[in-house]
């Protein structure tokens, strides 16, 4: 029996499909495309999160891991901007890995 998609899943991979989708739009839309010199790609950043989001939706374990990279290259990324932008990353990566690593969440990845 398969089991039952934990509404934790669905909202992270929603939330990971609509940022990566408005991170496209919104690089696109001011000219830079998926390329940039010296850095990582932004428009890139937004397709891994479109990518993570969908396949948490397949049920691809990989994708959860993924998906958390995602959330601590951004904690990362923001160690560079300031305290309080590094607190929300880090609380939102906490947040998604408790959602995405529960037990409800393993049995949903385990196929």
């Amino acid at each position: 029996m398969r089991a039952k998609r934990p509404i934790g899943v669905m909202i992270v991979a929603v939330l990971f499909v609509a940022t990566g989708l408005v991170g496209l739009a919104r690089c696109f839309a001011e000219g830079n495309g998926m390329f940039r010199a010296a850095e990582l790609p932004p428009g890139v950043l937004a397709a891994i999160a479109v990518v993570a989001g969908v396949f948490l939706f397949l049920r691809s374990n990989w994708a959860r891991w993924v998906a958390a990279l995602w959330m601590g290259a951004h904690v990362a990324i923001s160690a560079f901007h300031s305290p309080a932008q590094t607190a929300a990353h880090a609380v939102f990566l906490a947040l998604i890995v408790w959602l995405l690593f529960r037990r409800d969440s393993d049995a949903y990845f385990a196929h």
